[in-house]
């Protein structure tokens, strides 16, 4: 946590540690603000404000976002910088064996024994507007949270109504049935959120799961939010708990 605290605090610093530049300036200024020409806010590493679409943050915010929501937010025109990790597991054995290291990739929460694991909801949103309030003179924020999953009830008949709904005369047993009998308050849950909708209606349009819609589903994604909107992670997990952990068909055969 120090580690990240002081990386965002280097930047924040104009790439300046203790009297020494370590990173130049004019490199601090550019990959905080040269954005990419096909992906929404960002620049090179950093996601700058304008990723996010749900409040107004600061113009000149921009954070460094990983696995598993661990972040690194820098605020210049409030002097802040926000550190936050997850919770990590480290595997059995020495720290560092000689030849050897550990990779963790991305899987659904809860099936690895070691690594980083992510909570089930997460918003950036409400965090960050809680810390930005509490500075004197700041603009303060909205931090009303999305609505909370496990609220809906676990009931495949009204789940496959649900997908009726929403997948039209493509829907079928094979596929729909199956997201139903597995997840069937994680989908009702997912169908009260317009974002979370969208994600699913295109997770079974373009038959992906979990983290693997991020590409196909991109415009999707960016027009609920980005990835880090409540109804987005939401979605994604839905769709993670029928493809990656119960192998529901996502397209009819």
């Amino acid at each position: 946590m120090r580690d990240f605290a002081k990386f965002g605090l280097l930047f924040l610093r104009g790439g300046n540690w203790d009297g020494t530049h370590v990173v130049s300036q004019s490199w601090v200024t550019e990959s905080t603000t040269s954005l990419a020409s096909n992906y929404g806010g960002y620049a090179y590493q950093w996601w700058t404000a304008g990723a996010n679409t749900s409040v107004d943050f600061p113009a000149d915010m921009y954070s460094a976002q990983g696995l598993d929501t661990q972040r690194i937010i820098v605020i210049p025109s409030l002097d802040l910088v926000i550190a936050k990790n997850t919770l990590y597991t480290k595997p059995a054995g020495p720290a560092t064996t000689s030849g050897l290291g550990w990779t963790v990739r991305f899987q659904p929460r809860g099936q690895l024994a070691n690594g980083t694991q992510a909570p089930l909801l997460w918003e950036d949103a409400v965090f960050v507007s809680h810390v930005i309030n509490s500075i004197s003179g700041s603009t303060k924020l909205p931090t009303d949270p999305a609505a909370l999953p496990g609220t809906a009830p676990a009931d495949p008949v009204m789940c496959r109504e649900e997908l009726r709904m929403v997948s039209g005369t493509a829907y079928c047993e094979e596929s729909h049935g199956c997201i139903c009998d597995k997840c069937p308050g994680e989908t009702l849950d997912c169908a009260s959120l317009p974002a979370c909708k969208a994600i699913m209606k295109c997770a079974l349009e373009v038959g992906c799961g979990g983290i693997d819609c991020l590409t196909p589903c991109h415009d999707v994604i960016q027009a609920n939010g980005g990835v880090d909107g409540a109804g987005v992670q939401l979605g994604l997990l839905t769709v993670e708990c029928a493809a990656q952990v119960n192998k529901c068909p996502m397209i009819c055969p």
